[in-house]
């Protein structure tokens, strides 16, 4: 049988609505409630691809009925994701959690899932507790497969907000678009041009990135220039080399990051960000934590690198190294502890721009699409136009070639967003930062900020 929990919190950190979506014969019937570490983040240590929100509960459960009641829900949906069954973890183990606005208007701030292996009983204390996760987790299991989707990138067709003249050429937010829209089924078409350090949580698509295309002209049409971010309805991509070399939408995720320069995830339910990942300090617009802090600690976090290299994949023999990339008589790096090694699977032949912004399909008696063939100028670097691959290890070797320190501050207020990057005064230095991870309590209304100097 379907059924709904429904309880009202009032926190420190203000009013709540909490709704437990489950399929199960018996009821919930859960006393008083404790929720804390609200938790946001990435993964990786410097890639920047996000891990799923999760957030903790502990009720009181007198007798247990309300953990069986869960273990029903359990039994109820699959054990392991695939596609398309992930939908029955939000029916039968679902969990909502609103905050109620002074205006009486809610907004959601969590969906998710209560996650299985997390719930417990405690008797001594006659409390069950668990974690909920996002639905981002399911696209780090959900899997691609040539048996299902082909290499052609058919689920794309008819959907997005774009059209393309074959259907592995695709805008990059239409390719994200229909990636989210596996856990975010409503996922609006907005999309939203961002700025550094605007909070990325209304419903749609947050897009920042700044980099310059040059493409080839044609007879008696000039060379063609398209600009991010006001031009991306313009600019398409090739992405079946990520796809080939890709298993789970999770690992796309994180290919389509690296290889543009992305930081990619979201922290809000139909909400997704991509935002430029690297630039100089003076385009991060980095809000001020000053008047937050409650006290932090800080210690170094990544090791500083001599070195980067980057090659395409195709190619062994295109590359581009910065700084001092040691060799041994094999090619190999003879010290792989302090240089990075990485590999592209762009040229700029998997790009495109169309030749006007009102064209939007291929005319094959004009050839109205042109192939970034002269390269891409990213102005936070230099002024000269490049390979994706060369871009990338300027940007990697600039942000490791010296040592990352890791700050973890505790902070006033719950107010704090992962797609954004922060500065702090300290002892007369000005130091700025991304973050990494965040740790909301919303029950004393304070916040544990985890974040990386930002070295560039």
């Amino acid at each position: 049988m379907q059924r709904q929990y429904e309880s009202i919190l009032q926190l420190a950190s203000g009013k709540y609505k909490l709704v437990i979506d489950y399929y199960a014969e018996d009821s919930i019937s859960f006393g008083p409630i404790s929720v804390s570490d609200f938790e946001f983040g990435y993964e990786d240590e410097d890639l920047l691809t996000a891990y799923p929100n999760t957030i903790h509960f502990e009720f009181v459960d007198q007798n247990a009925s309300s953990y069986k009641a869960l273990l029903q829900a359990f039994n109820n949906s699959p054990g392991s994701i695939s596609s398309p069954p992930y939908v029955n973890y939000l029916d039968k183990h679902g969990l909502t959690l609103y905050k109620i606005e002074p205006d009486f208007s809610y907004s959601i701030i969590f969906k998710g899932y209560i996650d299985k292996q997390s719930a417990s009983y405690d008797s001594e204390n006659m409390l069950t507790s668990f974690d909920a996760i996002s639905s981002l987790l399911l696209l780090k299991d959900l899997h691609l497969s040539s048996a299902d989707y082909g290499f052609t990138w058919n689920p794309l067709i008819g959907e997005g907000s774009v059209n393309y003249w074959e259907p592995e050429w695709v805008m990059g937010e239409s390719i994200l678009w229909i990636i989210f829209k596996k856990i975010y089924p409503n996922l609006p078409t907005d999309v939203y041009i961002s700025q550094p350090g605007q909070p990325a949580n209304t419903p749609g698509f947050h897009f920042y990135h700044n980099w310059n295309f040059m493409a080839n002209g044609r007879v008696g049409v000039p060379e063609i220039f398209r600009n991010f971010p006001s031009d991306y309805p313009d600019i398409y991509y090739n992405f079946l080399p990520l796809i080939e070399n890709s298993s789970t939408y999770g690992e796309l995720i994180k290919k389509i990051a690296f290889e543009f320069g992305l930081s990619i995830g979201s922290s809000a339910y139909n909400s997704v960000f991509a935002i430029r990942r690297f630039s100089s300090i003076s385009g991060l617009n980095s809000s001020s934590i000053d008047n937050s802090i409650i006290s932090f600690s800080r210690s170094p976090y990544l090791k500083n690198i001599s070195g980067v290299k980057c090659t395409y994949h195709y190619d062994s023999r295109i590359s581009y190294t910065q700084g001092h990339f040691p060799t041994s008589t094999d090619g190999q790096p003879a010290n792989s502890d302090i240089v990075i090694n990485s590999t592209s699977l762009y040229g700029t032949n998997y790009i495109k721009t169309s030749q006007s912004p009102i064209t939007k399909l291929y005319d094959a008696s004009q050839n109205i699409y042109n192939d970034c063939l002269n390269g891409i100028y990213d102005p936070a670097l230099d002024y000269a136009y490049r390979y994706p691959l060369d871009i990338l290890s300027r940007w990697l070797y600039q942000s490791r070639n010296s040592i990352k320190e890791k700050f973890d501050f505790q902070l006033y207020g719950i107010d704090y967003d992962i797609s954004k990057y922060y500065n702090a005064t300290l002892y007369g230095n000005t130091i700025y930062m991304r973050p990494i991870k965040i740790t909301k309590d919303l029950i004393n209304n304070t916040t544990t900020l985890t974040a990386l100097t930002y070295n560039v």
